[in-house]
């Protein structure tokens, strides 16, 4: 699971646009407002976000509604259970850094609205208990990075892939012009002397 997607975030990942319609008419996708900037999330994923969003009240009850219906064992009054900020922001963003490359920490605060400090003293808490490293991991950058350990090593693995394809063995008469050039063997490249 991607977790919240923006409306262009959805689009680059459907073939067609129609089915993002659906999905907001079905209910299956609602939007939420984090830090001003609107997402959309599955509907059965409002509890972790309770915390961390502006989500409408009529959305809200809707989705109440239809999880405590007469089909369900859960009572109507058991509500949607909130969880604390701090457990939800330690989720969704272990989350994306499982589903993204390396990212910094600017970039994450941004995300999810919050404070350079807040947003580190996550990070760090997460990569004591989780697979997640940090520093600068690649050459773009001056600033520190964090990434969820497989993803590195999986771009790592990629990336000598591809090195390993430019490479491309030289065939025999090359190889030996080669020699004979590099030996001064060669006619052209031969010295007076020889």
């Amino acid at each position: 699971r991607l977790g919240e997607l923006t409306e262009s975030e959805m689009t680059d990942r459907v073939e067609k646009k129609e089915f993002i319609g659906q999905l907001k008419t079905r209910n299956i996708i609602i939007p939420i407002t984090i830090g001003g900037n609107e997402h959309y999330i599955l509907s059965e994923e409002l509890p972790l976000y309770l915390a961390l969003a502006k989500i409408d009240p009529t959305i809200i009850r809707m989705i109440e509604q239809i999880m405590f219906s007469s089909n369900t064992d859960i009572p109507a009054e058991a509500g949607i259970q909130k969880l604390e900020k701090r457990d939800a922001l330690k989720y969704v963003v272990m989350r994306m850094l499982r589903s993204h490359g390396t990212l910094t920490t600017k970039e994450i605060s941004q995300r999810y609205a919050l404070s350079g400090d807040e947003c580190e003293e996550i990070l760090r808490s997460l990569s004591t208990s989780e697979n997640i490293i940090h520093g600068i991991l690649t050459e773009e950058t001056e600033v520190q990075q964090w990434c969820y350990r497989p993803n590195l090593e999986r771009i790592h693995r990629a990336s000598i892939s591809i090195l390993r394809k430019e490479i491309k063995p030289a065939t025999i008469p090359d190889f030996t012009q080669l020699l004979l050039q590099w030996q001064h063997r060669h006619p052209s490249t031969r010295e007076k002397n020889d």
